[in-house]
């Protein structure tokens, strides 16, 4: 089967909009098995496109999951969420951020949506407040809705409220392999979260310290 899947890298090039998310099966190289791996802004249509390249990717046995690595700044937060249900309904998909790869804002959305999640290498996750579109201001309703979507995901009970709430929309508090762990935003098979984030506070000094900066 692993065979099968390998033979497939590089094959499946799947037509995008312009400026759309582009999905591609490839050989990841740090997690050493293939997978479906999404890049670029989120832009409407891309949960069709992403249900796509999973329907065509077989399971990986024996654990029976699908992976999908994610390097994105974002897009739209409701076509975001139209891609988590699309994971949700695949179930078995484990998301992956690759080494030095970055999923911020929209992005994080469907990382939080899949079964087993992690960060690898230099990869990064990125947080910030929710933007309304027509005043440029944070969006305190998006914030929490987010929050509570990744607290439905399993996340610890502050983590992304925390920051959606206290980092502005033209700021990202970057989350690495080390603070990603460590506010349980990664999950493995078989592992179960405790529920109150092995460092929390630390986690959240750290973040602002040294991963809190304008964005380009």
């Amino acid at each position: 089967m692993l065979s099968r899947v390998i033979a497939l890298a590089f094959v499946l090039l799947l037509p995008r909009a312009a400026g759309a998310m582009f999905f591609e099966v490839e050989y990841l190289t740090d997690a050493k098995m293939p997978a479906v791996s999404g890049y670029g802004n989120i832009e409407p249509g891309d949960a069709v496109r992403l249900e796509v390249a999973l329907s065509q990717m077989p399971r990986i046995e024996p654990a029976g999951i699908k992976l999908l690595a994610l390097n994105s700044n974002g897009g739209s937060v409701q076509e975001a969420y139209r891609m988590a249900e699309v994971i949700d309904r695949v179930g078995g998909v484990m998301a992956v951020v690759p080494d030095a790869a970055l999923c911020a804002s929209a992005c994080t959305l469907v990382y939080l949506a899949a079964d087993y999640r992690i960060v690898t290498g230099e990869g990064a996750l990125g947080f910030h407040s929710c933007r309304d579109a027509s005043t440029g201001i944070a969006n305190q309703l998006c914030n929490e809705e987010m929050a509570d979507f990744a607290m439905q995901q399993g996340t610890f009970l502050n983590t992304v409220l925390q920051f959606t709430k206290n980092v502005p929309p033209n700021r990202m508090a970057y989350f690495d392999q080390e603070l990603a762990d460590c506010w349980e935003l990664t999950r493995w098979p078989g592992s179960q979260p405790d529920g109150h984030g092995n460092c929390a506070e630390k986690a959240f000094e750290e973040a602002m310290e040294r991963h809190f900066r304008e964005q380009e």
